[in-house]
């Protein structure tokens, strides 16, 4: 079995790769990856591989235009902002995936000094059969101490805020004493940037010995490659509890922790009162109960194409980030950020918004992808909302309205604030962190800081 790495997302598109995509995998896509490097080289002034000096203009490069996708998800994007939360140091430029104004380094294919000056270099893993067929990717992205301060793909920073929680123990760590992350930087972030459901691809028709020959052979060609660059550990930070990757990887050698948990939405009611009917008598009151506080308070729900409401919604993301501590954007960076997205895929982008008075009062952006809508970066007008529901209007029951009548079977929420997705009809699925150390002192590193025994998880 033959494994190519290419260093740019424009050399996807002759190999079959977006063949191996399923439902959850918009941003392993092609065109999501293009994205990402698109909108690092607007941050940074230069043009990304693959990208082009038009999409820093603002023009999609050939391959990346609106035609060239069937929908779209958020990788990397606060999948916690989601939750009205978004997560530390990922800033609502996270809406690709990217640092926040000021932080980030131009992507860059060349050179192998992992200290070279930059910050966050892609590699693309393509395993092809004895007939050429590929039948194996995985997306690695090279994380160095001058990446951006990204708290959920950085083993330095995932270790440090995890070993400090009070769950620890269930979560398989037994602590940070000294400079043990720091060991393990820089490292290969493997199965994509976003917080949640990487993976590796294969092709659906694979299984037995085939599915095991192309796994083995894209982890030792992975292992290969982060040995020639400097790498000193390998890191899926987000894997499926039910993903048997996991197990593969347990196998090879790899270690364990419990990293967060994700919301998905399972479509399986034809109408707004079959959503309800999921719920209990006292729930539904509750539901009804917030439905009608809309009404009352003249909020409508609506939905716009991405590039049409931008400067409406900078000053509710930018207000978002700034509640809850992430790094700010400036005006500019959020905006150029949000172009690059709607240039390249806003034809199945849309933002989901909760209006009163004329204007946006909160929105998700979001996007539809093959049968699935993936929710992404939030935003609210916080001295309007009070205590006015509006994430669960907008996220919950204006989503779910959406997907229902785009003919749609599951919605992704991303991580964090597991109890609230819960409670408003997700189904929860635990992300596991998988780590291997390339060298003796990063293997030592990892024993120390994890014990990896997992506690088993508990009914919800």
């Amino acid at each position: 079995m033959k494994v190519e790495v290419l260093t740019a997302a424009s050399e996807l598109g002759l190999c079959g790769w977006d063949e191996l995509l399923g439902s959850a995998d918009f941003g392993l896509s092609q065109t999501w990856l293009s994205v990402l490097e698109g909108v690092v080289a607007v941050r940074s002034g230069v043009s990304a591989p693959g990208v082009g000096a038009a999409a820093v203009a603002g023009v999609p490069s050939a391959g990346v235009g609106a035609a060239a996708v069937a929908e779209v998800p958020s990788p990397g994007v606060g999948a916690a902002a989601v939750a009205g939360v978004p997560s530390a140091g990922v800033g609502a430029a996270a809406v690709a995936g990217v640092p926040s104004a000021g932080v980030g380094a131009a992507e860059d294919s060349g050179g192998s000094s992992p200290r070279s000056g930059t910050a966050v270099r892609p590699f693309y893993l393509i395993a092809q059969d004895g007939h050429s067929r590929t039948v194996a990717g995985l997306a690695a992205h090279l994380m160095t101490r001058d990446a951006p301060a990204w708290d959920f793909y950085r083993l330095d920073r995932v270790f440090r805020r995890l070993a400090a929680m009070p769950d620890r123990d269930e979560r398989g760590f037994v602590g940070v004493r000294g400079t043990e992350p720091l060991v393990l930087m820089p490292h290969l972030l493997l199965g994509g940037r976003q917080t949640a459901h990487g993976r590796m691809l294969l092709a659906p028709w694979l299984s037995g010995d085939a599915r095991r020959q192309a796994v083995r052979a894209v982890l030792g060609r992975v292992e290969e490659l982060g040995t020639q660059i400097g790498a000193r550990a390998l890191a899926f930070m987000f894997v499926d509890e039910d993903d048997p990757l996991r197990g593969e990887l347990t196998d090879r050698g790899y270690l364990s922790f419990l990293h967060a948990s994700a919301g998905i939405m399972d479509i399986d009611f034809d109408s707004f009162n079959g959503y309800l009917s999921r719920f209990s008598a006292h729930r539904r009151q509750r539901i009804r109960q917030e439905l009608r506080s809309f009404r009352e308070a003249g909020v409508v729900f609506s939905h716009h194409p991405l590039g049409e409401v931008i400067e409406q919604i900078t000053p509710l993301g930018m207000a978002l980030e700034s509640r809850y501590g992430a790094e700010g954007d400036t005006v500019a960076a959020f905006q150029a950020s949000l172009r690059v997205v709607s240039d390249a895929v806003g034809d199945c982008t849309v933002v989901l918004t909760a209006e009163q008075g004329g204007q946006i009062r909160g929105y998700v952006i979001a996007t539809r992808w093959r049968d699935a809508l993936i929710l992404r970066s939030a935003g609210f007008d916080y001295d309007f909302k009070g205590r006015l529901p509006l994430y669960y209007g907008v996220a919950f029951y204006h989503a779910v309205e959406y997907a229902l009548a785009c003919g749609l079977r599951r919605i992704y929420y991303g991580i964090e604030s597991a109890a609230a997705k819960a409670s408003r009809g997700c189904r929860i699925v635990d992300q596991y962190g998988m780590v291997y150390g390339l060298d003796a002192e990063a293997r030592t590193a990892l024993s120390q800081v994890l014990h990896g025994k997992i506690a088993a998880a508990q009914p919800r």
